[in-house]
């Protein structure tokens, strides 16, 4: 069954999983479509961490099937208090327990967990994002600056998605504090710098 869900090099999410393969065969960052050939056609982040997976437990192997899902079950169960934390912050407590009840039987966030993809760790980094955001909000320093740009690079390494969420979040920063920009343009810019920091070996 495993091999329906996504470890078969030619199922579901073969990409992922031949780029795994790939680093694993110390032949690089390549094989999505053609053995060898190196590739940009999937964010790092989520290919890595297979890689690291088939090297302790065997590549495309029954045992690296079961402890990717556990992982996603985990990133999955992480999900759970960043969104209690936000709507917290956001809303109210009484939000909060039901977002996170609303989750936690949430059907799409189960069958994600056994889907041998990027999609479970991109919700737990977007909610991350987003509490990070919105405490940065709160009290800009230079430390939540650091942290903000670590998670919207991060969160771009693995998956494109998050590049738009990104423009329009550090844009939406500017408006808010159009008022006072000359005080928090220095920490604006040390958003962008860690954000190119963490890119830039990925782009070169």
């Amino acid at each position: 069954p495993y091999d329906a869900i996504g470890l078969n090099p030619d199922g579901f999410s073969a990409e992922i999983s031949r780029i795994a393969a790939s680093i694993c065969a110390g032949q690089g960052y390549a094989g999505a479509f053609y053995p060898g050939v190196l590739t940009a056609h999937i964010e790092p982040i989520y290919p890595y961490i297979m890689a690291i997976v088939f090297k302790l437990f065997g590549v495309c192997s029954y045992a690296s099937a079961v402890a990717l899902t556990y992982l996603n079950v985990l990133f999955s169960t992480f999900t759970i208090p960043v969104l209690f934390m936000l709507s917290k912050k956001i809303y109210n407590e009484k939000v909060a327990w039901l977002t996170s009840l609303v989750f936690c039987f949430w059907p799409t966030a189960y069958w994600r967990s056994f889907n041998l993809w990027s999609e479970t760790l991109a919700t737990l980094l977007f909610l991350i994002i987003l509490l990070l955001f919105v405490s940065w909000l709160e009290k800009p320093t230079t430390q939540r600056s650091i942290l903000l740009g670590l998670g919207y690079g991060v969160g771009i390494l693995t998956t494109a998605a998050f590049i738009t969420f990104t423009i329009f979040s550090l844009a939406l920063i500017l408006v808010l504090k159009r008022a006072s920009l000359k005080k928090y343009w220095r920490l604006w810019t040390i958003i962008i710098i860690t954000i190119t920091l963490i890119l830039t070996p990925w782009l070169i």
